[in-house]
This record gives structure tokens, C-alpha cells and sequence, in this order.
């Protein structure tokens, strides 16, 4: 999996990269082909497949390229998917979404995902979702 200096494109139009150590996963959508929601969706069950439940995680996706992929019938039905999928796992996930009417329906959605495992915020600014996750991770290591 890629770094800060080194992301790795998993196909076009989607990329991993880690930050802040290594402490959070950015996954960077540049299209909404089903292809690349197919490629996002399996990217994090794999990811999570062996995680303990113990175990928190922390993401960035970065849609602000392309938002629209996730709001379709089918990208929807993908997401679905991936939330039902390992409800026992704990996340936090800083969403990136252009400031536009997208943001709105965007979280009009979110609002209706209602999970006590899974935080999540949405943010026009990648520093801004990073530093959001980065405080979580530091409160989070003081309490273990």
C-alpha cells in the first residue's frame, strides 16, 4: 500500500495512499465507473477482512473529483453492501466532497446512516479531514 510520498494506483481512477504514519488510509476516487466502486468496495472488505474487532480504523475518502459515483442506484447498493459487511469493526472516516449541491445530498445520506461503529464527517479540505483523524488517533492512543 502506498505512503504519503508514494500512493498506489489500484486501478484508474483509484488510489491508496497512506498518511500519518501510517495510521490512516486515503482512498482518492478520480471516476464513478462501477468499476472503481467495485475496485473501492473490495479494496476495504479486503483490508478489513482480518481485522479484530478491537481494532479501530481510520480513512479518508477523497471524492471531491468524483462524488457523483456513490449517490447512483448501484453505487449506493455497493455501500450498502460494505455497511452491513464486518458490523462487529469500528471506523472513522473523513469524507471529501466538493463545496456544491452534491454535499448536500451527500449528507442527507449519511444522516440516514445511523451505525454507533462507524463516525464519520464530511469536509471540503484534505488537511482538514486529516487533522479531524489525526486528533481521533491521538485520543484514542492515550486511551489505550
Amino acid at each position: 500500500m502506498g505512503t504519503d510520498a508514494n500512493p498506489v494506483e489500484v486501478i484508474p481512477g483509484l488510489t491508496i495512499d497512506r498518511a500519518r504514519d501510517g495510521k490512516i488510509t486515503c482512498v482518492t476516487v478520480s471516476n464513478s465507473t462501477r468499476q472503481v466502486i467495485d475496485a473501492f468496495v473490495e479494496f476495504i472488505k479486503e483490508m478489513q477482512q482480518h481485522r479484530s474487532a478491537d481494532e479501530i480504523s481510520y480513512f479518508l475518502f477523497d471524492f471531491s473529483d468524483s462524488p457523483a459515483g456513490f449517490h447512483t442506484p448501484y453505487g449506493r447498493a455497493r455501500m450498502e453492501e460494505l455497511l452491513q459487511w464486518r458490523t462487529e469493526l469500528v471506523a472513522y472516516t473523513a469524507i471529501l466532497l466538493p463545496k456544491n449541491f452534491i454535499v448536500h445530498i451527500a449528507r442527507a445520506y449519511l444522516e440516514s446512516i445511523h451505525q454507533e461503529r462507524l463516525t464519520h464527517r464530511l469536509f471540503s479540505q484534505r488537511e482538514e479531514g486529516l487533522a479531524w483523524l489525526e486528533e481521533l488517533v491521538k485520543s484514542h492512543a492515550r486511551l489505550f
